[in-house]
């Protein structure tokens, strides 16, 4: 049957058949998958228009005939979903490391007046020593996050700066250990 578009002809061999029908009972197969299989097996019965084949599986006439185009052209690859790519990155893998490593660093190793980095501070410092033109703060901080770098604590308390730390760290071993023998 044809309308204003003209069906593509859908033909399958038993194989292809076989293996479409397997993944459309497939319980584990993802749903829009399932739902182009059916869409390509009642397209090979030749029973159907677009429009009947778009209610019986949930979609519009304009669909059916997408993956009927696609499984056409491509075959099974058709039925996949194309690559998405997406918006490029703004920054790239060695600008990120630079902006990590500067994270790590001592502000007053960098010539600042203070101790810990904020966020603010670090996107400033960033762009004013060239290693970007311009960063957020957010951007910043989605960095860090994701590598579990927490600049506000880059000296953890095993690098502290308390006179008496070495006694206190002894100590404190000592009373670890002796619990750990009594229980």
């Amino acid at each position: 049957m044809q309308g204003r578009h003209p069906e593509l002809n859908i033909v399958l061999d038993d194989k292809q058949r076989k293996i479409l029908e397997k993944i459309s009972r497939s319980k584990k197969a993802e749903v829009r998958l399932v739902q182009r299989v059916r869409i390509i097996l009642l397209s090979s019965e030749r029973k159907y228009r677009n429009t009947e084949i778009g209610a019986k599986v949930g979609c519009n006439r304009d669909t059916v005939r997408k993956w009927q185009k696609c499984f056409h052209e491509r075959g099974f690859a058709g039925l996949k979903d194309a690559s998405r790519s997406g918006h490029p990155l703004k920054f790239t893998a060695k600008e990120r490391t630079k902006i990590l490593a500067m994270s790590t660093k001592s502000p007053e190793l960098e010539g600042k007046h203070f101790t810990d980095w904020t966020v603010r501070s670090l996107a400033t410092h960033i762009v004013k020593k060239n290693i970007v033109k311009k960063i957020s703060k957010s951007t910043i901080w989605r960095f860090l996050t994701s590598v579990d770098i927490k600049p506000h604590k880059w000296e953890y308390w095993l690098n502290s700066k308390d006179p008496d730390f070495e006694k206190k760290n002894v100590e404190v071993y000592r009373a670890v250990r002796k619990i750990s023998r009594d229980v």
